[in-house]
Order: structure tokens, then C-alpha cells, then sequence
């Protein structure tokens, strides 16, 4: 698998082909480097040499990526969708920005894809622009997957608006622990089986977990307060009204998580958590797109020392 080198003035990453996806980012704070991506331990032994046990974003679990469609529907076969497990190729590559395409299947809704990744020159910030180029019209779950380090001094910001609700049914049976499909407010206080659990202020007290958060205003902070450091991601709210937090802390035993992968997903979408085809509101969740059309979709994740 082809990686290639992104570097700018205040940062440096990996992107990997498959998928289009980032990786091992650092952002430089003059003073250190700070790393804000999870990583899968079992990476490294997938990035040369594929299994086909499990799909390649699995296998290369970590950083970020796009997913179209997002999670599970009737629109694409593979969870997340085709991009999600097949190479790109580059279209442009330049020091401090890359872009990447895709062309889908025929029979696919989506025509291709296009993505590129620009590092902005005198900050701890990198801009991101995803290009849908549809077949058909219709509408279509989409969503981002970033995947930041879940640590015991995490905190998650988020506005005083912000409302959420957890997954519909036990998220992973006898790990998971919130109670289904109950509503929570900014304040992050969830029911669950032990007692109230806060899950924007101690998230890695939880194993297993996916909640869908809206009103968020198109933003969300995390803090971590060992590193010093904050990462904020911004994206158009209107494309993207919806945010998943999964939070995957040891509490998968299957081959290849071995109770092994910690990382918290925080992925601005619009789908019904990632199964869209069980969403109970018919028409309410995905993107329209209009055949011949492009559509547009940008971000930011950017970085401050504290």
C-alpha cells in the first residue's frame, strides 16, 4: 500500500491510499509534538499485507476518513461504504496538501469521489474538502471518522444546546452499559445499568459505546489536560447535522480488537447512528444529491496548547 507525506509549518501526517484515510498526525506546538489521532495496535501488521479476514479500514483502524455512504445500508454492501476499503489514487500531491479520487462501481449511486488535505500554513490546522460527484438522485447517509486518543483526563466540550441520545439497542452485548435509547443533555449525564455515567467528562469509565449527538453548532472540543492541549473539529452543520461519539475502549474481544484498540470516534454525519436502513423516521437522514451534480462538503481539525 502506497503512503504518502504530508508536511506544513506547524504539523505533519501520513496518508494512506486505502481509503484516502490520515494517519499518525502530529501537530507541532514549537515546544512538542502533540498526536491527537488513535492508532490500532494491530496496524502495523495489516499496512503491507492484507488479510481479507476483516475490511481494510479495520485492518487500518485509526486517524480519519470519509465514509459515503456511512455505516450500514442498502445503498453499498460495505459498512461505511465502497471508499472506505479501496485504494485511491492521487490526482495532485504537493508538500503540504494532497488530493486523492475514487470512482465507484456502476451500478453505484455514487459516480466517485474526490478528497484533498491541506495543511494551513502557520497554524496547528488542517482543512479538509470532500467532493461527491453522484450517478443517481436520491439521498444518501454520509459522514467523517476521525478517531482521537481516549485517555483518563479526557474532556469533550460541546455547546449548551447540545442533546443526545443512546444507541437504540445494547451496543455490545455484555460490555455495553448505557440504557438504550434514552435522551441527555449537554450536561453528558446518561443512564445505564451502574447509575448515572458522564459521557462528555469521564468517557474512559465506559467500554463500549455509540450515542448521537445533535445541536451541536457544527462543533466540538476535546480536552486533554495532561497534554496541554485541546482539538477542535468545525464542520458545516447544515451537510452534517448530526454527531456520533463511539467510544471503543478495550471492550471488543474479537480478532483482531483482543481487548486491545482505545480510541473515541467523534464523526459528524447525517444517518441514524450507522444503521440506516433501521432509522425510524423514513426520509429523515442522509444528504440529497442530484445525479451530474457535485456536492461539497468541508472541515477543520485544528489544535491549541494550553
Amino acid at each position: 500500500m502506497d503512503q504518502f507525506k504530508l508536511s506544513w509549518s506547524h504539523g505533519s501526517a501520513s496518508i494512506f491510499e486505502d481509503g484516502a484515510s490520515i494517519h499518525h498526525l502530529g501537530f507541532d506546538f514549537g515546544d512538542r509534538i502533540f498526536s491527537p489521532f488513535a492508532e490500532a495496535p494491530w496496524q502495523a501488521d495489516y499496512i503491507n499485507t492484507p488479510h481479507n479476514d476483516h475490511p481494510r479500514h479495520l485492518e487500518l483502524l485509526g486517524g480519519e476518513w470519509p465514509c459515503v455512504p456511512f455505516g450500514t445500508s442498502h445503498h453499498d454492501p460495505a459498512h461505511h461504504g465502497f471508499g472506505t476499503d479501496q485504494p485511491w489514487h492521487v490526482i495532485n500531491h504537493d508538500q503540504d496538501s494532497i488530493t486523492l479520487g475514487i470512482e465507484y462501481p456502476d451500478d453505484h449511486m455514487i459516480k466517485s469521489l474526490r478528497r484533498t488535505i491541506t495543511g494551513v500554513n502557520g497554524k496547528t490546522a488542517l482543512d479538509f474538502q470532500l467532493t461527491i460527484e453522484p450517478r443517481k438522485t436520491g439521498k444518501l447517509p454520509i459522514g467523517i471518522h476521525p478517531i482521537f486518543k481516549l485517555t483518563d483526563d479526557l474532556n469533550i466540550n460541546v455547546s449548551e444546546k447540545t442533546q443526545g441520545v443512546t444507541f437504540p439497542t445494547i451496543f455490545e452485548q455484555g460490555v455495553s452499559i448505557l440504557s438504550p435509547n434514552k435522551s441527555f443533555g449537554a450536561d453528558g449525564l446518561c443512564a445505564s445499568e451502574h447509575g448515572v455515567v458522564d459521557i462528555f467528562a469521564a468517557p474512559d469509565r465506559l467500554k463500549e459505546e455509540l450515542v448521537q449527538l445533535t445541536n451541536l453548532e457544527g462543533e466540538i472540543k476535546l480536552t486533554y489536560a495532561q497534554e496541554r492541549a485541546t482539538i477542535k473539529l468545525v464542520w458545516d452543520k447544515d451537510a452534517l447535522p448530526y454527531c456520533l461519539l463511539w467510544i471503543s475502549n478495550k471492550g471488543r474481544g474479537s480478532d483482531p480488537w483482543n481487548n486491545r484498540f482505545q480510541g473515541i470516534g467523534v464523526e459528524p454525519v447525517n444517518s441514524f447512528f450507522d444503521i440506516n436502513d433501521q432509522a425510524p423516521e423514513t426520509g429523515r437522514y442522509g444528504i440529497n444529491v442530484t445525479a451530474g451534480q457535485s456536492k461539497t462538503i468541508t472541515y477543520r481539525l485544528s489544535a491549541q496548547s494550553l
